[in-house]
């Protein structure tokens, strides 16, 4: 959505139908269903391809190789992502409770960790531009944020494990949140993240 206000036209790709059935409408954008790694579009087709909250997931070498085919002469490939630091800004314990707690019930899933690096864009056949940290503060209350957490993988891995079960999850989360809150209605946490820009 994003995007459509500066391109004439947008192609948004995901491989579940589930989650391309969400996708909302709009007359500037088109959706299809394809991996990253195999995009069903011809050579040179697009200026700019980004990549968001998503590169973890891929085969990097494949995708990049998919990106370059793709990309018109001078064309951009932008990566980024963004994810929850495990910090309440008012609440030291917090930290605590996240790290020995939550992730202890609910480890991130297993996922490529391959850095995007200039050294991997040149053995790709791209052209290292840049890299941008950032970060930003989200107000979330207990419920706010537990209804964050159980949209992430490590929830939806457990669930899809089946043990425990995802009500079982978010009654936990609300239990055992709920001491950190006992001062405060909400809490102000800190997500993170970085962009890389890419060109053929």
């Amino acid at each position: 959505m994003a995007l459509a206000s500066i391109a004439e036209s947008v192609v948004g790709v995901d491989p579940s139908p589930e989650m391309l059935a969400c996708a909302v409408s709009h007359p500037q954008i088109q959706y299809h269903q394809a991996t990253a790694e195999h995009l069903p579009f011809p050579d040179g087709h697009f200026d700019l391809i980004t990549a968001g909250l998503a590169f973890h997931w891929f085969d990097a070498d494949a995708f990049l190789a998919e990106a370059r085919r793709l990309l018109r002469s001078a064309g951009w490939l932008v990566i980024y992502r963004s994810g929850f630091t495990g910090t309440m800004l008012e609440e030291p314990a917090f930290a605590r409770w996240f790290r020995r707690e939550f992730l202890a019930r609910y480890p991130i899933p297993a996922r490529n960790h391959l850095p995007v690096s200039p050294l991997l864009a040149e053995a790709n056949g791209l052209v290292w531009v840049g890299e941008h940290s950032f970060s930003n503060d989200i107000e979330m209350n207990v419920d706010t944020f537990v209804d964050y957490e159980l949209s992430t993988t490590n929830i939806i891995a457990a669930a899809e494990r089946g043990s425990p079960a995802f009500e079982d999850a978010e009654a936990w989360m609300r239990a055992s949140l709920r001491p950190l809150f006992r001062r405060r209605a909400t809490g102000t946490f800190r997500f993170a993240g970085k962009i890389w820009s890419l060109q053929k």
